[in-house]
């Protein structure tokens, strides 16, 4: 028989059953136990898919590394393509110059193909659907209202304390 915790109003129902919140509770109890099941049953769906990945494609700490290495080659490749902006007032420069610091940015160990030729190879296995993106199968709409609501929850509870100097 399941139980599961409910606090209503104050009062700690902890280890109930369905039967018991609603005998304790009435009809509420009942709403409450079952919000509380979905919940709980969320959470453990979560918690599969989660320990899925951990054991098919890597643990935690892996994966924030690929995470760290992507946002990294992401967050240079925007900056060089800033600098030539800003050094530059025609396309052709801006492109030249652009194209340029990345493959300087991150020559590959053969010497000979930068980053613009595996960024090519890369492209072309996501458009033949033999590398799948995360986002597309969350959708890109999904990803963009996550990235919304996780900056806007930090950033107002960073404003709220004062934060302006926080590492991390």
């Amino acid at each position: 028989m399941r139980r599961l915790d409910i606090l209503h109003n104050g009062q700690n129902l902890l280890q109930v059953t369905r039967a018991e919140a609603e005998a304790r509770l009435g009809q509420d109890g009942l709403s409450l136990w079952d919000a509380a099941a979905k919940i709980a049953d969320g959470l453990l769906a979560r918690n599969a898919v989660r320990a899925t990945i951990a054991a098919q494609v890597g643990d935690r700490d892996s994966i924030l590394g690929t995470t760290a290495d992507a946002t990294q080659i992401n967050a240079a490749i925007l900056l060089a393509f800033l600098s030539a902006m800003a050094d530059n007032t025609t396309i052709s420069a801006i492109r030249t110059q652009f194209l340029a610091s990345v493959d300087d940015m991150f020559p590959t160990p053969d010497g000979e193909t930068g980053l613009t030729s595996l960024a090519k190879g890369f492209v072309t296995a996501i458009e033949a659907g033999d590398i799948q993106l995360t986002a597309n199968v969350k959708t890109p709409g999904t990803v963009l209202d996550e990235i919304a609501t996780r900056s806007t929850g930090v950033a107002t509870i960073l404003a709220a304390i004062g934060a302006q100097g926080v590492d991390g």
